[in-house]
């Protein structure tokens, strides 16, 4: 997913800064380190002429750019084209927002993303280990990197547009370390069985038992098609009318209360054909059944003998559908 900046600081003063600052020791290094890690904020100090240089560096670091003001009479002007400059400042996106390769690895590097409004980028700069020192100057928007070491930290690239404005864009990089994922829940305990069987249509009886707690619901699947979600401390579905002449695949999978889905426990049902009964079978399907909301209210004959004698009754029963 492309990643994009829209944050920047108007500094607007009259007087130098201290380095480091005699309030908390922040330093330009540090000022600019934090810039990068808040998406980055590019700086555009507003001042005098006489200042201009103090402050070119902490815009420079920053990303942003110097306005400066002859006189007190110029400063609505001045910060009127230091906004002007934000507003027309490239759009800088990376393909992606969050970088992982094992030590050795290259890494590509995409802004291809980016755009000037009636402008045009002329020059991209990448910053690969964050320190503000540019390791490569290209025209392309996309560079390649080779991390020789384990790192994590931050790279940028800058990209400077042919209507006089720069912007930056930041990512995260971690070489040789493993990408933090969310623990999702684990793959459930799944049996499955035809409880009725009309030619090749089924019933199959669905038990799953989870192995741990963090499942808020279920997601039921049959083949590549998604039958819907449980809840609560359900832990068996009869799924009705299932064609069985082929092999049919059941997966139940455990999702977290943030949607947050875990792994999945996947169960085949054979097209297996019950041996027949010499007694006669002791249930059989009826034609009759109703369908209301997400549940199926059906019958079936069931068989009861009483010594030598045997009849079927009728029995409804309720099943989800």
């Amino acid at each position: 997913m492309a990643k994009r900046r829209d944050k920047a600081i108007i500094l607007l003063t009259d007087a130098g800064y201290h380095e480091p600052d005699k309030v908390d020791g922040s330093t330009l290094a540090a000022v600019a380190k934090r810039s990068l890690e808040m998406d980055p904020v590019n700086i555009y100090p507003v001042v005098g002429d006489y200042l201009k240089n103090s402050y070119t560096d902490i815009a420079k670091q920053t990303s942003g750019q110097v306005i400066a003001s002859g006189d007190e009479n110029d400063i609505v002007a001045a910060l009127d084209k230091a906004l002007t400059k934000i507003k027309n400042r490239p759009n800088a996106k990376l393909k992606i927002g969050e970088y992982y390769a094992e030590v050795g690895q290259k890494i590509t590097f995409d802004a291809s993303d980016s755009y000037v409004v009636d402008g045009k980028i002329t020059k991209y700069e990448w910053d690969f280990d964050g320190d503000g020192k540019i390791d490569q100057t290209t025209t392309s928007p996309v560079t390649s990197h080779v991390y020789t070491e384990k790192f994590d930290g931050i790279m940028q690239v800058r990209m400077s547009a042919d209507n006089d404005t720069v912007s930056n864009i930041s990512a995260p990089v971690k070489v040789g370390i493993k990408p933090n994922l969310p623990v999702g829940p684990g793959a459930p305990q799944v049996s499955a069985k035809i409880i009725e069987r009309n030619g090749n249509k089924a019933t199959i009886r669905l038990n799953w038992q989870p192995v741990d707690e963090l499942s808020s619901h279920w997601l039921v699947s049959l083949d590549d098609t998604n039958l819907g979600y449980t809840v609560g401390e359900q832990r068996q579905l009869d799924i009705t009318d299932v064609d069985v002449s082929t092999s049919r695949k059941i997966t139940v999978t455990g999702i977290k209360a943030d949607g947050y889905a875990g792994k999945p426990a996947t169960i085949q049902v054979d097209n297996e054909i019950p041996a027949p009964n010499p007694e006669g079978p002791t249930s059989r399907p009826c034609p009759y059944k109703i369908r209301v909301g997400l549940f199926t209210i059906a019958c079936r004959y069931q068989k009861l003998t009483f010594g030598s004698w045997s009849f079927y009754w009728m029995v409804w029963y309720i099943a989800r559908s």
